[in-house]
């Protein structure tokens, strides 16, 4: 019986294992993840849109919740979707009012900024997913 028990031990432990789809990777490790973010937030601001590209991994997901539908899949689609940085005016650019960092995740609260005699808005929040060095998934939830 206590034999027959044993063979089982294996199941459960299968069973919480995660399974991978041939799409999906591991996340590796994060490092820094703060100042991952902070490095993208700053090249935003400046408008510098090689910086902020590169801030963020090659297969990239950013959805918009409460979808949840991934609406940039690359840093193609990521370059195309922020081409207008290097036409925004220069105050353009946002400002975190509050940071949130647990693990490999960082949450901003984000504020845009005022420019051109619009005023300061809120941009919502931004939960970044870092992978290594980079920025691997961001969820956008806001007005």
């Amino acid at each position: 019986m206590v034999a027959r028990l044993m063979s089982l031990l294996p199941v459960p432990l299968a069973l919480s294992l995660p399974i991978l789809s041939r799409a999906q990777t591991p996340t590796p490790p994060c490092s820094e993840p703060a100042q991952v973010v902070q490095s993208q937030d700053e090249a935003f601001n400046k408008h510098d849109l090689d910086a902020f590209v590169a801030s963020y991994s090659p297969n990239i997901q950013i959805s918009f919740l409460p979808a949840d539908t991934v609406a940039i899949a690359d840093t193609a689609a990521l370059r195309r979707k922020y081409t207008f940085l290097r036409d925004a005016p220069s105050g353009f650019g946002v400002d975190i009012t509050e940071r949130i960092v647990t693990g490999c995740f960082v949450i901003d609260h984000e504020r845009l900024r005022p420019v051109n005699g619009r005023p300061a808005r809120d941009a919502g929040v931004a939960i970044y997913q870092i992978g290594g060095r980079l920025i691997r998934r961001v969820w956008f939830a806001g007005p």
